[in-house]
């Protein structure tokens, strides 16, 4: 598999463009416009001498006056012959695909092209030079040398400085900034989470947690608020269709598992219950397939669904590249998606096995960099959130913590939950999931408790322990710290 492409050079960006110049050409072709910067392309730019047919239907549709549909154009692909070696079915297969998927921006299109076509002129410009020096060797009058070297130069500088590509003054960007809405803010279901995302998740929000910790039932219960509003995409790339709608209707129809292990009979009153709901589950570990996915429903719904990831990592299993930098190219992926779209994405990470226990007193700055293959992703997400919940007895209820360790437009903080372990659901609760000395010294400063040492003296623990806990107290706003109080 190729490295990707953000750790690439430019010249290794140029190389890799080149060498996807067959489905580059394609593309322009199916889409039925020719940008500007590929007027100039000629067939020795791209490595297409041995695909004459493509090359030569790219110019004649280039000369074209009348317009032509996509399925025209693939239909005429198929019918000169144009292979293009890519997915079976050959070219009219792949150009009805990308038709029909037609979410290829036209700008993505335009800088793949200019890549190519500047890459194109410095080897241009390479060769000239070349061929004036040979030809000065051969005697050749200088004038005629330098007349060709300098038309050679002047076509790579013009096409290595595009004025269509200098940013437009700040200025004027504000004005069609501002004219744009701003997408508003996807509530996620809990009041004080939303109180520290500033209204709720934007961007990618990022939930990383232990494994059995609850991130699934955490994202299921969100995707119930969300999808009362908008249209949810639940991506599993690892529990079965059966196990997430199961776990979906379980707040409403009691334990999950006695639903997922219920027989036809319980099919209708399972439909019932989650009707209300605007919900596509789906099992996928591609990231090409996902993206195809996410442009077909935007196609046919009219509209960006909230899109949640159920997990990252189980889109590089078994992957044979490095995971962290597969993982950081997805999340490259999801993170242009949602700026791109405005759309809003939970996505799912496991974490490091040193991230299983001792949390307790961490605060929630602590867990920015606690998702697995972690680097990219805290960097790329709006919001990063750590789940940690209590060992759960079976059919009980146990505390937890979800700890806001980054919030682009919030703050940080700790909002105290308590876990439904047959319905996998979560509530708030202030006080849940407090240590024993955190629970302990809040229950000195709630009998008067207002320094160190009449909390060291009521609670009889170690001054140093004092600190930790009066901090984690504090994220969650129980606490004031001056003086030491409890809040209203």
């Amino acid at each position: 598999m190729s490295q990707p492409a953000a750790t690439l050079e430019p010249r290794a960006v140029a190389d890799a463009v080149a060498d996807a110049s067959l489905a580059l050409c394609a593309t322009v072709i199916v889409a039925g416009e020719i940008p500007a910067c590929a007027a100039d392309l000629r067939p020795d730019d791209l490595p297409v001498a041995t695909h004459s047919e493509l090359w030569t239907l790219f110019r004649e549709l280039t000369s074209r006056d009348d317009a032509i549909s996509p399925e025209a154009l693939a239909t005429l692909a198929a019918q000169r012959g144009v292979t293009m070696r890519l997915p079976e079915g050959g070219a009219a297969g792949w150009a009805v695909q990308l038709a029909a998927d037609h979410a290829v921006p036209v700008l993505r299109l335009n800088h793949a092209v200019a890549i190519v076509r500047a890459d194109a002129a410095r080897r241009r410009l390479r060769r000239a030079a070349t061929d004036a020096a040979c030809a000065a060797d051969a005697g050749r009058p200088v004038e005629e040398i330098a007349e060709g070297l300098a038309r050679a130069a002047e076509h790579a500088r013009r096409a290595t400085a595009q004025p269509g590509d200098i940013p437009p003054p700040a200025f004027e960007l504000a004005k069609t900034l501002w004219n744009e809405p701003i997408p508003p803010a996807v509530p996620t279901g809990l009041p004080s989470l939303d109180d520290l995302l500033a209204g709720g998740a934007r961007g990618v929000t990022l939930l990383a947690a232990p494994t059995g910790k609850g991130k699934t039932g955490f994202a299921i219960q969100m995707v119930r608020t969300v999808s009362l509003r908008q249209l949810v995409l639940y991506v599993s790339t690892e529990l079965s269709r059966r196990q997430v709608i199961a776990r979906f209707a379980a707040p409403a129809l009691g334990s999950w598992r006695g639903i997922f292990e219920a027989g036809p009979e319980a099919g209708p009153a399972i439909a019932k219950a989650i009707s209300c709901f605007d919900l596509r589950v789906v099992q996928c570990s591609d990231v090409q397939e996902l993206a195809s996915l996410l442009r077909r429903i935007a196609a046919s719904a009219k509209r960006t669904p909230f899109l949640v990831v159920d997990y990252l990592q189980g889109f590089i299993r078994g992957a044979d590249v490095d995971r962290r930098l597969a993982v950081g190219a997805l999340s490259d992926v999801l993170t242009c998606w949602s700026r791109d779209t405005g759309a809003a994405a939970l996505v799912v990470s496991s974490v490091a096995r040193s991230m299983y226990a001792g949390n307790a007193d961490k605060s929630a700055g602590d867990f920015v960099g606690a998702a697995k293959e972690s680097g990219d992703l805290e960097f790329d997400a709006a919001n990063v959130l750590f789940l940690d919940v209590d060992p759960c007895p079976m059919g009980g209820t146990s505390s937890g913590r979800l700890h806001v360790a980054k919030s682009r437009f919030g703050v940080q903080g700790t909002v105290g939950l308590l876990f439904d372990g047959a319905r996998g659901t979560f509530t708030e609760d202030p006080a849940g999931g407090l240590s024993e000395d955190q629970g302990a010294i809040y229950e000195a400063i709630k009998a008067g408790a207002k320094t160190w040492d009449s909390i060291a003296e009521a609670v009889g623990i170690q001054r140093q322990k004092i600190g930790p806990a009066l901090k984690a107290l504090q994220a969650r706003n129980l606490i004031g710290s001056k003086p030491i109080r409890v809040l209203p």
